[in-house]
């Protein structure tokens, strides 16, 4: 089917997590409010549990999106659409600004749920994991949790054959990644915001900044091996030329396999809007080398470039 006369159905699995499915055989779910958490040790708290549960058989892999802070769900589902059009199901994992300025409440909840929610589903193969900017972060928070629990959870991470991250930011810039997408066209209250957030780190460090630190530990210390792009640009300030050539050392040290590709002028997180020939053909051949796309490249790349 054409990316561009696909329907799709979305189901939520949390206020930040979203599995979204294709029409022609799309997924079921149901609320179980009694199923096992893994996270909870007590009786009375595993009846309080809700786990969303697919009722329905699946044999198509999933794609996880980690999106981009405040990123428009007409942007996200151009990639959405991509991976739903070569057969895959996608988990859509999004964060506000306050889950990020707060993670022991915002972004280590949503890392358990998606846990708690792949866990549940063991059916639910993650094949591909595919960041933007900020959901690199989110990324290091759902390792984290895997660390601390690795009996439970390791196993769901154990599919994963590709790893591509679009412009990934490391803690260092929260600061100014996250001004600029709250405020992307008013610089005085960029600026203004950018320097609260700084504050907030400072005076906040072991409700904050010490789980970011502890997240970016994960992400570049990570146990998922599988092969892994990088794109992003040089005139990029928040998720920079350096700040991923230093992770690209990580993994390649840890035995990663790592591709990259480096745009000149591309804004962050705008690479695929400024270079959608480059963008898509990188990438379409980046999962083809991984097995997890057709070797047909014109006709991925074709469906990653229609018009939404």
């Amino acid at each position: 089917m054409s990316a561009r006369h696909l329907t799709m159905v979305n189901i939520p699995v949390t206020n930040n997590i979203k599995l979204v499915t294709s029409s022609e055989n799309p997924l079921k779910t149901a609320c179980n409010p009694y199923l096992k958490d893994p996270s909870k040790n007590n009786e009375e708290a595993q009846k309080q549990s809700k786990v969303r549960v697919v009722t329905s058989e699946n044999e198509r892999p999933i794609a996880l999106i980690f999106s981009w802070m405040l990123a428009k769900e007409k942007h996200v589902t151009k990639f959405v659409k991509f991976y739903i059009s070569n057969g895959y199901d996608v988990i859509n994992i999004s964060i506000s600004p306050m889950q990020l300025l707060f993670p022991v409440s915002g972004s280590q909840v949503i890392a358990a749920d998606l846990l708690k929610f792949l866990y549940t589903n063991k059916e639910l193969k993650p094949k591909v994991v595919h960041g933007f900017s900020v959901g690199g972060y989110v990324f290091g928070e759902v390792l984290t949790h895997v660390r601390n629990q690795p009996n439970s959870f390791r196993p769901v991470l154990d599919s994963i054959s590709a790893q591509v991250f679009d412009s990934a930011v490391d803690f260092e810039g929260i600061p100014a990644g996250l001004s600029r997408a709250m405020f992307p066209k008013l610089v005085p209250l960029r600026v203004a915001m950018e320097a609260y957030i700084r504050y907030h780190m400072k005076v906040m460090q072991n409700k904050a900044t010490t789980h970011y630190m502890q997240s970016s530990m994960s992400f570049h210390g990570t146990i998922v091996k599988a092969p892994a792009l990088f794109i992003y640009s040089k005139a990029d300030p928040i998720g920079t030329e350096e700040g991923n050539l230093r992770l690209k050392e990580s993994w390649e040290n840890a035995g990663i396999q790592v591709q990259t590709k480096c745009f000149e002028k591309s804004p962050h997180v705008s690479h695929f809007y400024h270079h959608p020939e480059e963008y898509s053909t990188e990438l379409v051949s980046f999962l083809a080398q991984c097995g997890l796309v057709p070797q047909n490249f014109q006709t991925c790349v074709s469906k990653m470039k229609e018009k939404l």
